[in-house]
This record gives structure tokens, sequence and C-alpha cells, in this order.
């Protein structure tokens, strides 16, 4: 299965390589878009991969198992051949050599570890496989054999889940997860283009920035906000131009760092090690491998000791832990029992791995990246491409949790719907999928304190839904949201009567127009053809529908000394439209499941030559315990 999933990852890129950057005359464009997009392969995590330890067969290395190595570093562009060397995979076709950046000083130990260490980590992060409670009317669990987990939390929000199964399931340990097959051939076709988007230079010194976290680095995703939209070439293609013909791209990066108050103002800063790096790789003078070496002699250093490896292996199965916290979030994270939950975990904010072996506490703008960038992720409108912190203030944080509750979006519990010989007793009832609704999990608005739901005037209670809609979190977009709103009716809104060619279109901050427009408002956001958005959030709830409608019904009041007058024909609540839905096949009785069966059979012509019946019985389904006859 792995092979063919490769297999159409493959052509998925080579489909984007040749749309994004070659003509129809198969040249290089002169400008290229989608540069972030590409980049993002290099700087951020856009997806990840699921593995875990294998079990160490070689009985002269005195080891269990063999750790994976994307657990410390991206073994798939950072290679470690015959453990001798550091080295980056210049193509996606895995039968290439490696790139050599630069021979190390010193031979590198394979990294693993024992049993016993390994159990002991367990115990003491209380790993444990979790699920999702059935619903309330479904058979619960034996709280006994099951009981209820604890420390289950997603960005910021507890979840009530079960024990399963305490450790990490039959033949797994330390399951982490690692840089996705789709980052490597991203930068794989960044780094072996004809006419690059990049030197070689600039993209090892883009992954030599914290290479010690080959996933979740912010400090290399805050470097994304330098990087353009687009780069040109300076003129039409010429194959023979000598020298050759760059992009513009790398010296717009550059540029754009070198400007930055971050890179001229923190010496610390990912800004400032770019940079560093990058005039090393010009200079041929770069110790990235030999940085490599002695960090990874570090780890080895940590596993050997019989005085610090039970410590070590704790910090790392907690740095597992913490990773996968910063992923669950992520809609990505369908399946309950895919990856294990470290239950007895007390971090507040995510960790990171140092250069010298050892974990730690992400700095505040690590976490105010994190907390922006999963939490858009995480929400109804992500956005791949992180937020510009360049020019904030400051990095300070009310909270160091990344993800409010209102930025949380929450995951399908599809396992819930699947075998496992554990949970069978308890899955004979509703399927927990349709318990949990893939939309924005928050609280119940909190409404106005000082709202008077029952008699709302305009400049108490109305004109506020317009301007700074409650709904909205967190708080302060409120306000840019009712300006969007504002903005987009002054600009396409339609004009108020009268209707001449001078006539002012709609303004939502004015009571006037407002007033004159109330019911035609009223039933466009009801009926959520306004306001045009990809956000669900900013959809209208029933309580804010029900204050403007009471506010219709009373006459539109200004202020609270304006008399109630209702109006000759009171406005009816909104009924949402009834569509026909199918029903579950699972629910039919058995007459209706006969008749249902006979008209498929005359559908597919079941018996005839040339028919769908006929096509349709080419397929094969493994295993054959999951054939469905009709």
């Amino acid at each position: 299965m792995e092979s063919y999933i490769r297999s159409g990852i493959n052509r998925w890129f080579s489909t984007r390589r040749q749309i994004d950057f070659v003509d129809a005359k198969l040249n290089p464009r002169v400008e290229v878009k989608n540069v972030k997009r590409w980049l993002a392969h290099v700087l951020l995590t856009t997806t990840i991969n699921i593995t875990s330890a294998l079990r160490n067969t070689q009985s002269g290395q005195h080891v269990d198992f063999d750790f994976p190595s994307e657990h410390f570093y991206n073994s798939d562009l950072f290679g470690v051949p015959a453990a001798k060397g550091i080295s980056v995979r210049p193509s996606s076709d895995v039968s290439l050599p490696y790139l050599m950046i630069e021979q190390p000083s010193d031979e590198l130990s394979p990294l693993g570890f024992k049993d016993d260490p390994y159990g002991a980590a367990v115990d003491a992060l209380k790993l444990a496989l979790v699920q999702v409670y059935p619903p309330a009317r479904s058979p619960q669990p034996d709280p006994k054999l099951h009981p209820e987990a604890d420390n289950v939390i997603i960005g910021n929000e507890e979840v009530k889940m079960f024990v399963v199964e305490y450790g990490e399931g039959q033949n797994l340990a330390f399951t982490i997860l690692q840089p996705s097959y789709e980052d490597v051939q991203g930068a794989s076709i960044l780094l072996t283009m004809k006419t690059p988007l990049l030197s070689k230079d600039c993209i090892y010194a883009m992954l030599m920035v914290d290479p010690w976290n080959p996933i979740y680095s912010w400090k290399r995703g805050v470097l994304m906000q330098y990087v353009p939209d687009t780069t040109s070439l300076p003129g039409p293609f010429d194959p023979k131009a000598n020298p050759p013909q760059k992009y513009d791209l790398e010296a717009k990066i550059e540029a754009a760092v070198r400007a930055s108050p971050r890179f001229k103002n923190e010496p610390d800063s990912p800004e400032r090690e770019f940079i560093a790096n990058l005039e090393e790789q010009r200079k041929g003078s770069s110790k990235f491998s030999d940085r490599m070496t002695d960090y990874l002699k570090k780890v080895a250093q940590r596993l050997d000791d019989p005085n610090q490896v039970n410590a070590a292996m704790v910090d790392f199965m907690t740095l597992a832990e913490s990773r996968r916290r910063i992923y669950r979030p992520v809609p990505l994270d369908e399946f309950d029992l895919t990856l294990p939950w470290a239950t007895n975990y007390h971090h507040d904010s995510p960790l990171e791995m140092k250069s010298d072996g050892t974990i730690g506490t992400i700095a505040p703008r690590g976490v105010k990246f994190f907390r922006d960038w999963i939490g858009s992720l995480a929400s109804p409108n992500p956005q791949m491409i992180p937020r510009p912190d360049k020019d904030d203030p400051d990095d300070h944080i009310e909270q160091p949790n990344i993800l409010e509750h209102t930025a949380l979006a929450a995951r399908t519990a599809a396992v819930g719907c699947q075998s496992s010989s554990i949970l069978r007793n308890i899955r004979r009832g509703k399927c927990p999928v349709l318990s949990r609704q893939r939309t924005v999990c928050r609280s119940a608005p909190n409404l106005r304190q000082t709202a008077n739901l029952n008699s709302p005037t305009w400049d108490h209670d109305i004109k506020a839904l317009f301007v700074m809609p409650y709904w909205i979190e967190p708080p302060e977009k409120r306000t840019r949201v009712g300006k969007s709103w504002l903005g987009a009716m002054i600009h396409f809104g339609a004009p108020i009567p009268p209707w001449e060619a001078d006539a002012k279109p709609l303004a939502l901050d004015n009571y006037d127009q407002v007033k004159l427009q109330a019911v035609t408002i009223y039933q466009h956001v009801a009926s959520r053809s306004m306001p045009i958005t990809n956000d669900p959030t900013q959809y209208w709830p029933e309580d804010a529908l029900e204050i403007l409608r009471t506010w219709i019904n009373q006459g539109c009041r200004k202020n609270d000394s304006d008399p109630i007058s209702a109006p000759a024909v009171l406005l009816e609540p909104f009924k949402t439209p009834i569509f026909r839905t199918r029903k579950d096949i699972r629910d039919l009785t058995s007459a209706e499941l006969s008749q249902y069966r006979a008209k498929l059979r005359d559908v597919l012509g079941v018996g005839s030559l040339n028919s769908k019946w006929q096509e349709l019985g080419e397929l094969r389904t493994y295993p054959p315990s999951q054939l469905i006859h009709i």
C-alpha cells in the first residue's frame, strides 16, 4: 500500500512542478507563482507521517529497539549513510546517491534503547490508548476495565475519554510524528531544479535552522513571512545566458530578513541564525555536519550513560507527546487510537529539542507562533501560511497554551465505527462519529450582560450586532469582522430607496438605512446567504437572530425613549427548508431492504451483458469478509 501512496504523491508533485515551473514550450517560467506553497515544504510542517521504533535484531549492538531517527533530525533530507555523515538527498528518486554537505569529523553510532528504560518511561508518562466515550444512550465501557483518562487535552480543551489499553498498543514502541513524504518531495524538487528558485546554499541555510526539531520548528516557521508570493527571471528565458539566469527569490528573501526588526534587534533570533548559515555556506566554511555530529553524540551519551538513560527516555518520549499535542487540534488527527496519550503530562507550553540533546520549553515567540498558526489550521478557514510577526511590538502572551477553546476544531472519531476486539461490546449503539460535530467547538455565546433581550434598541443592542458581533472569537477579532461586513455592503450592497443614480449603498451602521431594509436583512442573515464568507463562525447564531427579529417586531426602536409599536404583520422566525435525506441502509426494514435490492438489480441490469452489474463484478474487495452481496 505504501508504494502506491508514494507513487501517487510523486505523480502529484511532478504535475505541480510542471504547472508551476514550466511554460508551454517546456522552458522555465519567467514568473513563478505559488512560491510560498513550495517553500512551505522546507520551512513548515505541512503534514506528518507516523512511525515507531523497530525491534533490533543485531545482538552485537546491545539494544532492543532502534530509535526512529526522524525523532532527532530529518533523516529523509539529512541522511547518515553507514553512520558516517550528514547529507542531503537531492531527489525524490531514492536510487540516487546522497549529496554530501560536509564529511563530519567523527563517526556516529546508531541510536537505540532497551526495554527496561522504555518501560519505565511508559509508566512515568502513563502512556495509554484512549477513546472518546460513546453517546449517552449507547452501552458504556466498564469503568473497572476502562477508566476515564486523565489529562486528555486537545488545544486548551479537556476531552472526556476512557482508557482502552495502557501502553502504545501491541508490537508498537515509541510512536512518533515524523516529517512527511510530501515535504521531502517538495524540498527535493527545489534542490534539483535546472533553473533553481533558490541556490542550494540558501536551501541548506534554511534547513540548518533548528535542525534538531525536524517537525514543528517555530524557528524555521517564522522565516515564511519573508518569502514573497512570486519570483521572476531578469527577462525572457535564455538557455545560452552566461552567467545562467537566476530568479530574484533569494535576493528578495535575504533583503527582507536583513531589513526586519527581528534581525536588527535580536541577536538570538532565527533571522540571525539563517543569515549566519547563509554566509557560512557561501564562504564554503559551513560547520553544519560537525554541529549535527556533536548533537547526535550528546544524544547517544545520554542514552549510553546508566545514570541518565531513564531520564533521557522520559525526556524524548515527553517531547514526542508535546509534538503530538501540537498536531492533535488539526483535523488531520482523525482516529483516536492511532496515537498514544501521555496521561501524566504537565507542560503548558510546547517543548523543543535543544542542540545539547536535552529538551526545554519553547520561547514566547514560538508559543505565539503555534497559537496563531495551529489555531488557524484548526479553524473552519485554515491558512497554511503563518501570520507575520516581524513587526510585533513584543512577544507577550496571556497564557502558554497553544489554542483557546474557541479556536479548536472538533475532530472526527472515525475509529469509533471500526472493529476492535476490546471495544466491540460497547459499540453496538449509535456510531460516535455522528455525535461529534465537525464544526468549531466553542462555549455558548456570551451575550452582552447589559442587553435587554425583551425590548432591544438600535443604540443599545442592534448596532453592535453589525459592528462588533459578540459571537466572534477571540474578542479582538470582532471589530475587524464588523468592519469587513460594513465594507462589503458599501462596495457590493444594493442602494436604498429612492433608487437614483447617486443613491448611497446600504450602510449597516446607519439606523435609518437598516430600519428600511430590516426584514430583508433578517431573511439574509437567517438563511445564511449573508454574510458571504468561508468562515462559518461568522454566521448569526439563533439568539442574535431572535434579538434582531424582536427589534423588528417592536417597531425598530432607536433608543429606550421610543415607544414599542408592533407592525401590521409580525415577522415570523425563519424556518430552515427541509431537505429529503435518503435513509441509512442499516435502518431499513426487511421489506424496505427487499424493495431496495429489487430496484438496484433493475438499475444495474443484473444478468445482462455489458451492464453496470458486469462492470462492477470485476472489482475485488479485500478481505473477502468485507464483500457486500446484493
